[in-house]
């Protein structure tokens, strides 16, 4: 049997290895491009690694990191590695717009496609399968043609005005007026990576499997205790029956075939009321019942309407600030830990008002992902405001905020009834 790994094994290669190769190593000879800006981004990532070391260094308990040079290039091995490398021409090149800004994207970016191909541009969207699947839906509910599929890159520019999905993953698309092709990528429609879908799911209400002795819910009948399952003769034909016993001990039989009209109750029989058979008591509280759950409904679909209809700034954060705060992590991200992320920083994007709960027990994460929020708000120059139920809690989330925000340049207070009035005014102001 092969021994699972632990998380972040990865950092620990170089104790396996006398030495780790880099890419560099794999590509000797080749033509290298660089683009602008590229010195600047090799200092700032080479920040983030130390700052990222001193950060887990400083948390007490567990193996010490490795130093950052034993597992990534320094600046200057970078410097060196590219001294040969070739600037990259982008001239006539722009970035594709943010049509998730937009009030409609769905018609912006439908306008937009028509006004390149009519300009003569093959036009691309490209995006891993299962966002290809999603904004092919949305673009065929706008009265967008399908795109035609191709596989390689070679082949967009066979078709001049054309329109082709090419499976790539770009986190951001562009228009090249000289080469006459332009490229959407999913992130310029929704406003962040669409987040693949688990293959398996969990049933959120738990166990609902049926045993005798458990209350149930007959559709016709109402509240009563599953006593048996039972085989009958009826008619010269046997048959299995499930018998029902109600308030007062009278029993039905209710024919197998009705199973489906019988729900597990979540209360012990001791707990419960049963109903009365041959009565009318149980089809007025269904009727009941049932005008309510109708009014509930009406409700949240007016709300879901309001709440769609609603327009809100969309906020995307810097990426290289943004990534420099990531870094202050120390651990590695959990799957679902980095999907909630994603989420919340896609709904941030989608220039709608949020409507998400994050759910988690304790010490799963969730004061991160609350954190990447605030992070993505604050860098992009807003306000955020943080509120907890107890002083104490307030004052442990102001301590992690402060000291994660620290060097920034984005300022953390704190109110609460616990704060000196001379405090509460520097905030305030």
């Amino acid at each position: 049997d092969v021994e699972a790994l632990p998380d972040a094994a990865e950092h620990r290669l170089a104790q396996h290895y006398r030495a780790l190769s880099s890419a560099f190593d794999f590509v000797d000879g080749a033509r290298v491009l660089t683009d602008d800006g590229l010195s600047e981004r090799i200092v700032r990532f080479a920040d983030q690694v130390n700052e990222a070391y001193r950060t887990r260094v400083s948390f007490d308990g567990g193996e010490r990191p490795l130093e950052p040079g034993r597992l990534y290039l320094t600046a200057e091995e970078m410097g060196e590695r590219l001294a040969q490398a070739a600037p990259l021409d982008v001239a006539g090149v722009q970035p594709a717009p943010s049509f998730a800004a937009e009030r409609s994207p769905a018609k912006s970016v439908k306008a937009f496609i028509q006004d390149r191909r009519d300009a003569g541009h093959a036009v691309v969207i490209t995006g891993l399968s299962h966002e290809q699947r999603i904004v092919s839906r949305m673009l065929k509910r706008s009265g967008v043609e399908t795109p035609v599929h191709v596989d390689r890159w070679a082949e967009v520019g066979a078709a001049p005005s054309s329109l082709v999905s090419l499976q790539a993953d770009l986190d951001a698309g562009f228009d090249d007026r000289q080469a006459k092709v332009t490229v959407i990528a999913p992130s310029d429609i929704t406003g962040g990576r669409i987040a693949r879908r688990r293959e398996t799911t969990t049933d959120a209400f738990g166990e609902t499997e049926i045993r005798v002795g458990d209350v149930v819910i007959h559709e016709d009948h109402g509240l009563g205790v599953l006593q048996a399952l039972e085989r009958i003769e009826a008619d010269g034909v046997e048959r299995d029956v499930l018998r029902l016993e109600y308030h007062g001990g009278a029993t039905i039989l209710a024919p197998i075939e009705e199973f489906g009209r019988i729900w597990r109750y979540g209360s012990e029989p001791s707990a419960v009321t049963l109903d009365r058979l041959n009565t009318q008591g149980w089809q007025k509280r269904r009727a009941e019942v049932s005008a309510q759950i109708d009014a509930a409904a009406a409700a949240l679909v007016a709300a879901a309407k309001e709440r769609d209809a609603k327009v809100a700034s969309a906020i995307i954060p810097p990426a290289a600030a943004y990534a420099r705060f990531s870094a202050g992590f120390p651990f590695p991200e959990s799957v679902d830990q980095s999907a909630a992320i994603n989420d919340v920083l896609s709904d941030l994007a989608a220039g709608k008002p949020m409507n998400r709960l994050v759910c988690g027990d304790v010490g799963f994460g969730k004061t991160e992902v609350a954190l990447r929020a605030a992070a993505a708000v604050a860098l992009s120059g807003r306000q955020v405001l943080i509120s907890a139920p107890t002083t104490v809690l307030a004052r442990q989330h102001f301590e992690v905020f402060r000291r994660r925000f620290e060097g920034t340049g984005v300022g953390v207070g704190h109110l609460s009834r616990a704060v000196d009035r001379a405090e509460i005014a520097a905030v305030k102001a």
